[in-house]
C-alpha cells in the first residue's frame, strides 16, 4: 500500500487530469479499511458497537467471547437460523418479504441514523432467525460516516424527496470540490434522472441503468465523489440486489419516510438544540479570548491610518519559483515560434516573417 500511494503521488503531481481523481486519497482510505479487516478484534468491537444499535430495532448480532478473541483470533456466539442465500427468488411467502423489508430497513437505519454501517450486508452474512427475524455476522467490512458527511447525506436524500435538483447538484459539486460547471444544466439533468424515481416499486427500477447514467453525469461533469462513500455506494448496491431478488414491490420512497421523519425529529430535538448552543457558547468565549487582541488592532489602525500586513517567506519564494519558471519557458515558446516560421515559408512569407517577429519580441521583452 505504501508504494502503491507513492507511485500514485507521483502520477497526481505529474497529471491534473488523473489528480482530480484523487488517488492517493482513495487508496489511503482502501488500505484503512484492508488493516481493519485484518484486525479481528477490531471486527469485534465493531460487531458489539452497531449491534447494540440494531438491538434497539430488533436485530440479532452475535455475541462475542472476549476472553478467546484477539487480534488474529475472533470468537463469538453462533446465530441459529436460516442463511439468506438460501432463500432463493420471491416465493410469495409473505414472511420472506416481511424479512427482506426488515432487513432494508436495518441497512437504511444503520446509515441514515447510525452513521456506523455493515459494509458488506450480502445474503451469506444475514440469516432469517424465526419467523422473520433479521440477524447480521461478519463486520470485517464496516463503513463510517462522520456527522459532517451524514447531513450531507441527509441533505442529498431530502433534496431529492423533495425534488430539489438545485440542492442535489449542490451537494455533489461540493463534494467534487466546487468545480467551474454549468450549473443550470447539471440541474436540468439530474432533475430528468430523479423523475424516474417518482412513485416507482424496486421491481420497477433499473439500477444498472440508473448508476451507469449517474456515472455517465458525474463525468460528463468531470465530478468525483469522495473515497469514503465507495463502502456506502457497495452496501447500497448489495442491499438493493438483495431485497429485489425476495420483495420486488419494495417501494423505496414510501419505507424511508419513518427513517426521515425520524431524523428530523432527532435533527430539531431538545438535545440536538443544546447541543448547538453549547458549541455556539464555545465559539464566543473563543472570540472573547481574542477580543482584547482585536481591539488593540482595530485601535492602532484607527490612530495610524495603516493596515500592518505580514508577508509569509514560503510564499514570496513560491511567487519567485513561479516568476522563473514563467522566464524558463521564454527559450522553449521561441524555439517553438522559430519552427513555425520555417515551416510556414513555403506557405506564406508574411505568416513566417510575423513568427519570426513574435519569436523576437519573446526573446528580448522582460519578464
Amino acid at each position: 500500500m505504501r508504494l502503491l500511494i507513492r507511485l500514485a503521488g507521483i502520477v497526481e503531481a505529474r497529471s491534473p487530469d488523473i489528480a482530480r481523481y484523487r488517488p492517493v486519497e482513495f487508496l489511503r482510505t482502501f488500505g484503512r479499511n484492508l488493516a481493519w479487516e485484518m484486525d479481528l478484534a477490531a471486527e469485534s468491537r465493531a460487531c458489539e458497537r452497531i449491534g447494540a444499535y440494531l438491538d434497539t430495532i430488533g436485530v440479532r448480532t452475535p455475541a462475542i467471547h472476549w476472553e478467546l478473541t484477539g487480534l488474529r483470533v475472533n470468537v463469538q456466539e453462533r446465530l441459529y437460523g436460516r442463511p439468506a442465500s438460501s432463500l432463493g427468488s420471491p416465493s410469495g411467502d409473505p414472511r420472506v418479504a416481511a424479512f427482506a423489508k426488515s432487513y432494508a430497513n436495518a441497512v437504511l437505519r444503520m446509515i441514515i441514523l447510525n452513521g456506523e454501517f455493515h459494509g458488506d450486508p450480502h445474503p451469506g452474512n444475514v440469516f432469517l432467525i424465526g419467523e422473520q427475524d433479521v440477524g447480521f455476522i461478519d463486520f470485517g467490512s464496516v463503513g463510517t460516516l462522520t456527522k459532517a458527511r451524514r447531513d450531507e447525506i441527509v441533505r442529498l436524500v431530502l433534496a431529492i424527496a423533495g425534488e430539489e435538483t438545485s440542492d442535489v447538484a449542490d451537494v455533489l459539486l461540493a463534494w467534487a470540490g466546487e468545480p467551474k460547471v454549468d450549473r443550470d444544466a447539471l440541474a436540468v439533468d439530474l432533475d430528468q434522472l430523479i423523475g424516474e424515481f417518482r412513485g416507482t416499486v424496486l421491481s420497477g427500477i433499473e439500477f444498472s441503468q440508473i448508476f451507469s447514467r449517474v456515472f455517465d453525469l458525474l463525468r460528463d461533469y468531470r465530478l468525483v465523489l469522495p473515497p469514503d462513500l465507495a463502502i456506502l455506494l457497495r452496501t447500497l448496491l448489495t442491499a438493493e440486489g438483495f431485497v429485489r431478488s425476495l420483495a420486488p414491490d419494495y417501494n423505496i420512497a414510501e419505507e424511508t419516510r419513518p427513517i426521515m421523519t425520524e431524523l428530523l425529529a432527532e435533527r430539531f430535538s431538545l438535545g440536538s438544540a443544546r447541543s448547538g448552543l453549547k458549541r455556539l457558547r464555545g465559539q464566543l468565549l473563543g472570540l472573547s479570548a481574542s477580543l482584547p487582541d482585536i481591539l488593540a488592532t482595530a485601535n492602532s489602525i484607527a490612530k495610524s491610518g495603516y493596515v500592518p500586513v505580514q508577508l509569509d517567506p514560503l510564499s514570496i519564494e513560491q511567487l519567485a519559483g513561479l516568476r522563473n519558471e514563467r522566464q524558463s519557458l521564454k527559450g522553449p515558446l521561441a524555439a517553438a515560434l522559430i519552427i513555425a516560421s520555417a515551416l510556414l515559408v513555403d506557405q506564406s512569407w508574411l505568416l513566417a516573417g510575423g513568427a519570426l517577429v513574435i519569436a523576437g519580441v519573446v526573446l528580448i521583452r522582460k519578464s
